[in-house]
């Protein structure tokens, strides 16, 4: 978080957040630096299982990209229950 919040109060709240939203879900976020030429806001991959990967130059909302790739981690662990939430909505 100390590299994604460091441009300015906010982010840090911004950040702080999420991470308590992840961890209801019994997940963490690891903040990452992703380089090359291909823009990642978040990522989740399923050899790191719990784990929320968001780029700590990501110009979106934290709450967002955490939400987008939480949403994978419920689809990888229980895909008809993700699938009832959609169709909920």
């Amino acid at each position: 978080m100390r590299d994604f919040a460091a441009l300015d109060r906010g982010r840090e709240n911004e950040a702080a957040t999420a991470e308590r939203i992840a961890r209801i879900f019994r997940k963490r976020i690891t903040w990452i630096e992703a380089k090359g030429d291909f823009e990642v806001n978040g990522v989740t991959l399923p050899s790191i299982q719990g784990t929320i990967l968001i780029d700590v130059h990501t110009e979106k909302m934290v709450y967002t990209v955490m939400g987008h790739e939480l949403s994978r981690h419920l689809g990888q662990e229980n895909a008809e229950s993700l699938c009832r939430q959609v169709d909920a909505f």
